[in-house]
This record gives structure tokens, sequence and C-alpha cells, in this order.
């Protein structure tokens, strides 16, 4: 069997392809919506930084710190398995909140 025989039979016949699509569609809205919320929450983390009131600004540094060290991997697995792990949050939701926590002190 020849590769486009092979390609075809998976994503076409097999209907993979909807799959993909709907994979890719999942993939923009976590995208898009993670890069608004963690310039948002990086606006507020940001302004607490610069803050004169010392206790604002130590907390955002150690936000800023403990977020800026940890993996991206790690961060999702605790919010998925420990913070959200008894309620009925999607993991979509989930992957949003880990995600705009991860970008926010870029």
């Amino acid at each position: 069997m020849s590769l486009k025989e092979i390609i075809y039979k998976t994503l076409i016949a097999g209907a993979s392809y909807k799959t993909i699509l709907k994979g890719l569609g999942v993939t923009l809205q976590i995208s898009i919506l993670s890069v608004a919320l963690g310039t948002l929450l990086g606006l507020l983390v940001c302004t607490m930084r610069k803050s004169r009131f010392k206790p604002l600004s130590r907390l955002a540094a150690f936000y800023i710190a403990i977020i800026r060290g940890s993996p991206v991997l790690l961060l999702l697995m605790l919010m998925y398995y420990v913070v959200f792990a008894g309620s009925d949050v999607s993991a979509s939701i989930v992957a949003v909140v880990a995600f705009s926590l991860h970008m926010s002190p870029k």
C-alpha cells in the first residue's frame, strides 16, 4: 500500500479529519483565551510589582519567581489533579487557567 492510500484510508475514509479539526478548534480557543487572560493577569502582576506598598510588591515578586521557575506541565498537572480535582470544571478551562498563569509573568 502506498503512502497516499494509507493517508486516504486513515484521514478521509476513516473520518479522522473531523477529530483533527475539532482538536484544532479547541487548541485555538485555549490559545486565544490564555493569551487574553494571561495579558490581563500580567498587567495586574506588573502593577502589583511596581507598587510602593512593599507587601504587595513582595507578593508579586514571589508569584513571579514561583511561576517563572516552574515548568508548564507541572502547572497543568497541579491545576488538574490538585486544584480542580473535586470539581466538575472541564479540562479545557483548567488548561486556560494554567496557561494564563504561566504566561502572566513573562
